[in-house]
């Protein structure tokens, strides 16, 4: 029971401060590069080539960022209300650019009756 209300914990904070976990993913990735940038130091690289090994080393950072925050269990929930957000401002749109519907009605009947039988001899 109590493992639940821990994993409850944890998605609460997760919902409700994503950004400082971001900061915090952030963080992790900044000290793992710097220790490279050391290691790479110490075997006696120059700091540009201790940089760029580092960086070759770790790979591209944003996208192993987003596999960490794909495996967060908050991912779904924050991305079914960015979906939600994203069909409600499309939504909108089409309420403001839709035609009325008595106006398309008439465009699409043709002429009305009085003005077909006006012009019948």
């Amino acid at each position: 029971m109590s493992r639940w209300l821990h994993r409850m914990r944890v998605i609460l904070r997760s919902l409700i401060s994503f950004r400082r976990e971001d900061d915090e993913l952030h963080e992790e990735f900044q000290y793992h590069f710097d220790r490279l940038i050391d290691a790479g130091r110490e075997a006696g690289l120059t700091p540009e080539e201790a940089r760029r090994a580092a960086g070759r080393a770790m790979g591209p950072i944003e996208a192993s960022k987003e596999e960490c925050r794909d495996v967060r269990p908050t991912r779904l929930i924050r991305d079914l209300v960015a979906d939600l957000r994203y069909a409600g401002r499309a939504f909108r749109r089409t309420l403001v650019s839709r035609p009325s519907p008595r106006s398309s009605w008439r465009s699409a009947s043709g002429p009305t009756r009085r003005s077909s039988a006006s012009s019948m001899p």
